[in-house]
């Protein structure tokens, strides 16, 4: 217990490192624009997938923290798998069909496509699903197991 417990610890604070680095990311876009060197562009239209990428890692911190206080590990992690894996499928679509679509409706001449098909878009919203599906399965699998263990 005392090593998962230590994991945990380890799981909040890269989850508060990568908070930091999108609230940075925030701050840049948002003081880029108060000082009139660029209006509503491309970091803008990431806006919606920095959010969901921020409340991913925020549902990984919350739940290295309920580890972190003795909360039964079997409870937590397919749901955290679950809530992952829809956040990731969102921004993975999010930066894929939004940000174009964003980028257009804007009158950016330089973005004609409805799609940015980027691999790395594509493997986050492919591993969000995926997460999502583990979850299921290992909801499941903790559901069975419990029946299991009623059976005398």
């Amino acid at each position: 217990m005392l090593t998962l417990r230590r994991e945990a610890i380890v799981m909040i604070a890269v989850s508060l490192l990568g908070i930091l680095a999108l609230a940075l990311t925030l701050i840049a876009e948002a003081g880029s624009a108060i000082l009139g060197e660029s209006g509503p562009g491309y970091w803008t239209a990431r806006l919606v997938p920095i959010v969901l990428y921020f409340l991913a890692i925020c549902a990984a911190g919350r739940a290295g923290w309920q580890i972190a206080r003795g909360r039964e590990f079997t409870r937590i992690v397919p749901n955290l798998l679950s809530i992952i894996g829809v956040l990731l499928t969102l921004a993975g679509l999010c930066e894929t069909f939004g940000t174009p679509v964003f980028m257009r409706l804007l009158g950016r001449a330089d973005w004609q496509s409805v799609g940015v098909f980027d691999p790395s878009y594509v493997a986050i919203t492919s591993l969000g699903l995926l997460l999502w599906l583990l979850g299921r399965v290992m909801r499941r699998a903790v559901e069975m197991a419990q029946e299991l263990e009623e059976i005398p």
